[in-house]
């Protein structure tokens, strides 16, 4: 590869960087496609692309932040342990983010649902909701709010998860760093696992037997990752 296609290419990983800083990640992915156009096997790009990343609730793109990090250590070359170390820890920072979100919107969730509650009970039209047992697995509604506690649940029992998985067990060991990070995760589970209890309670719902040792296997998981 030319030197000027080398240049160029760091120039639009500059600009991506600038453009992640400002909120801008449309732009940033834009430049990091021009980056990689202009040299595929930059793992700066790459790990760029894994910041740049966005998604939604529905599809957080972890399998598209997992590609990248992966394409990133590829392309490492002579700073392979450096560039894995940053992969990983990047893995684990969007894993926590992903639980970040959850708890914030089921935080938001349940004082919605609790207010419209007390609304309900002031003006003598509270329903009466007789306790059922769901998982995380079954398909059954309420309105959309169950839905969406069910997706919330996957951001962080599913896709998170996945993320912290997909770190070897053996780089964990040759980069201790990064389980202090990993108990950071399972501390973040544990507050939405609650929030979620909380939130299925507020609209009369409790947990089936399957549901409790769904969560208690991927606390077990997480906490794996930590030995």
């Amino acid at each position: 590869m030319s030197t000027n296609r080398y240049e160029e290419a760091y120039e639009k990983i500059k600009l991506a960087r600038e453009a992640v800083a400002a909120g801008n990640t449309a732009l940033a992915l834009s430049y990091i496609e021009e980056a990689l156009a202009l040299d595929p096997g930059n793992p700066d790009a790459w790990i760029e692309k894994m910041r740049a990343v966005g998604g939604t609730a529905e599809d957080p793109a972890c399998s598209e932040i997992y590609a990248a990090g992966q394409n990133a250590i590829r392309c490492a070359g002579e700073d392979e342990a450096e560039i894995e170390r940053l992969v990983y820890a990047l893995y684990l920072v969007r894993a926590q983010k992903l639980m970040g979100i959850a708890e914030e919107k089921l935080a938001a969730l349940k004082a919605k649902q609790e207010t419209f509650r007390e609304a309900a009970a002031e003006e003598g039209n509270e329903a009466e909701v007789s306790p059922e047992c769901v998982s995380s697995e079954e398909t059954q509604s309420d309105g959309g709010s169950l839905d969406e506690i069910k997706t919330l649940d996957a951001l962080a029992s599913k896709h998170a998860l996945s993320l912290i998985l997909a770190i070897p067990d053996e780089k964990m060991k040759a980069y201790p760093e990064l389980v202090s990070v990993v108990g950071g995760c399972v501390s973040e589970y544990e507050k939405v696992s609650e929030m979620l209890t909380a939130c299925l309670d507020t609209r009369g719902f409790e947990l089936t037997d399957r549901a409790k040792e769904t969560r208690a296997r991927v606390l077990a998981k997480m906490r794996a990752k930590m030995i």
